[in-house]
């Protein structure tokens, strides 16, 4: 089954919750890295991820948007 680019960005918001690394979330995400740059530029442009030195980490915008999508169920 497919999944649509709002769950693809629920679970990289999940993986970001204690910070990760592009590779990390490709992995643990199972996209590939065309998809992981593409949601990942997103979320940043949106200040739900923020890039410290080496890893993703969720803002505080970023874990709402998590809390909300969990809630959606998506």
């Amino acid at each position: 089954m497919r999944r649509n680019r709002f769950e693809i960005i629920a679970k990289i918001l999940e993986v970001c919750k204690d910070g990760a690394t592009k590779a990390e979330i490709i992995r643990r995400a199972n996209i590939n890295w065309k998809i992981a740059s593409e949601c990942i530029d997103f979320l940043i442009k949106k200040e739900c991820l923020e890039f410290d030195e080496r890893s993703y980490m969720l803002t505080k915008k970023g874990e709402d948007l998590a809390r909300r999508l969990k809630d959606l169920k998506i």
